[in-house]
């Protein structure tokens, strides 16, 4: 039998890295900069704060140039900390971009997809975080077209942001084309919006929100998935 999709793009962090191992990193780096001792706190109010912030980036209600320092804005409010917002965005970002932690069995999976599908990669983030992430980990080899929602105006899971990818692979069948990635908000619900399957990394066994193609709670069950498809 013919394989079901000639295209699959893949979300980065969460998917293919560990986003939460870069950010580890980089916050320790940032207290140890400043010389902030943690009461075992900050770590989990930032986390916490930059992903609603994300969030509100994805619903249109800030930008991405709002999120790199309104997120340091409001941790060194909620402290009442003695910096400037925009000095900690700077070295954050410096850190976060030297971080490329994997997720367990992301390299082998796109080692065995290269070649025999066309590989695109979706991800919101910055340009100077993540290209470095994806060279460093050797994945932006195996990409034919790579898609920083910095660089092209639009972020998941925008309807625009979807099209621009699919003229940039000069207008695939959408029958064809598969989206993998870990956020129901971004790339799940951006691919039902835009009409291509969708392929859910679930490991933690959350319960979705919208109804995906297919949920994987490993990444090795991807490629037992498309081959199951052939």
């Amino acid at each position: 039998m013919p394989k079901k999709y000639d295209l699959l793009l893949f979300d980065l962090d969460e998917t293919l890295l560990d986003f939460g191992a870069a950010e580890s990193y980089a916050f320790a780096a940032l207290l140890k900069k400043f010389d902030i001792i943690d009461d075992g706190t900050f770590f989990t109010t930032f986390s916490l704060i930059n992903h609603q912030t994300w969030a509100e980036m994805e619903q249109k209600l800030i930008t991405l140039d709002q999120v790199k320092v309104l997120r340091f804005q409001r941790f060194i409010e909620h402290f009442s900390l003695p910096f400037e917002p925009r000095v900690m965005a700077f070295e954050y970002l410096r850190k976060l971009s030297e971080n490329h932690t994997e997720i367990p069995g992301a390299m082998n999976l796109i080692l065995s997809l290269s070649g025999n599908y066309r590989l695109g990669l979706v991800t919101n983030g910055l340009s100077q975080v993540q290209k470095p992430r994806l060279r460093n980990s050797g994945l932006e080899l195996y990409f034919e077209h790579i898609f920083i929602s910095e660089e092209i105006k639009h972020a998941k899971p925008s309807y625009e942001f979807f099209k621009l990818v699919f003229e940039k692979f000069q207008n695939p069948d959408k029958r064809r084309t598969l989206i993998v990635g870990d956020s129901m908000s971004s790339d799940i619900k951006g691919g039902i919006d835009y009409g291509i399957d969708t392929c859910w990394f679930n490991p933690y066994h959350v319960p979705p929100k919208f109804q995906p193609t297919y949920t994987i709670t490993d990444l090795s069950q991807l490629a037992d998935l498309l081959l199951e498809e052939d």
